[in-house]
């Protein structure tokens, strides 16, 4: 666990300047504000990691991100789905490699520990070695603390205790809940694959630009007044250059406590060449 840094917010963020509204640059480049967002927001706090519909089988599994935490999502042969710390409890090494899969079994490559797709270990090499204690329950992958479910998102925290996951969600249940209703059955299936940015940038660029609807009359030009020929049964229409801001189909909505549910699944790791980077970049994924 990192050291606690002291770090005055409220000088960083200010609303009472004579030229407005200002941010200061620190919040995207220092690394112990970094550590502390990983530790506080990603760590403690709640963080979509999949959909039931991504593993509907035994043995299915994907390997995903809290922070800067690896997982594995697993439905096991109970037909229970687990979210794993993905590490071997023997040395901590990476356990599962590969970004999909099924299996019965996870095999840690360095000491070829055997933990089976409930997270229970069931080998470990070289038994004679052991002596009289030998590895046992307490070796078993290690779940996530708590987990959440709503129609089929599922959830974690890494935390035991902390804000609940009904509180967590909020309002954003009641929307997840109206967009599967508008399917046939009732449920959705996510099975057209992943649609992943990787952004070398602080996560939170990325977060505030999926928000940001200013920019997209200037960036995304061409792609809007595609979609304006597309969707009207007028084929002259076009996209207008400047639309109505203080309408509320151009407004976010709070959605209270789960606020942090509008940014989907902000996946976060150091960059390769430098685990010192002054600008921690992230992955983030939109599924």
């Amino acid at each position: 666990m990192n050291a606690p840094v002291n770090i005055d917010y409220a000088a960083l963020i200010r609303e009472d300047t004579p030229d407005g509204f200002l941010v200061n640059s620190r919040l995207y480049q220092d690394e112990g504000i970094f550590r502390e967002e990983m530790d506080r927001i990603f760590h403690r706090g709640w963080v979509y990691v999949g959909h039931a519909s991504e593993v509907p089988d035994p043995g299915d599994y994907r390997v995903r991100l809290i922070g800067q935490q690896p997982v594995i999502l697993v439905r096991g042969q109970d037909q229970r789905i687990r979210v794993l710390l993905n590490r071997c409890t023997h040395r901590g090494n990476t356990l599962c490699q590969r970004e999909r899969g099924n299996s019965k079994f996870f095999r840690c490559a360095y000491h070829g520990w055997v933990f089976d797709n409930t997270g229970a270990l069931r080998e470990a090499t070289h038994p004679s070695g052991w002596g009289d204690r030998p590895p046992g329950a307490a070796q078993h992958l290690i779940e996530v603390a708590r987990l959440g479910e709503h129609r089929g998102f599922i959830f974690a925290s890494l935390a035991k205790d902390g804000i609940s996951f009904e509180d967590y969600l909020g309002n954003a249940g009641a929307y997840l809940s109206r967009y599967c209703d508008l399917a046939p059955d009732g449920e959705i299936v996510l099975s057209a694959g992943r649609h992943g940015v990787t952004v070398d940038a602080n996560w939170k660029m990325q977060l505030e630009n999926l928000t940001d609807a200013y920019h997209a009359e200037y960036v995304h030009a061409s792609a809007l007044a595609q979609f304006a020929s597309l969707s009207s049964t007028d084929k002259k229409a076009s996209f207008q250059e400047r639309g109505d801001l203080e309408s509320p189909l151009a407004m976010q909505r709070d959605l209270a406590a789960a606020t942090r549910f509008s940014t989907a699944s902000p996946r976060t790791a150091p960059r390769a060449t430098s685990c010192a980077s002054p600008v921690p970049p992230a992955r983030c994924c939109r599924r």
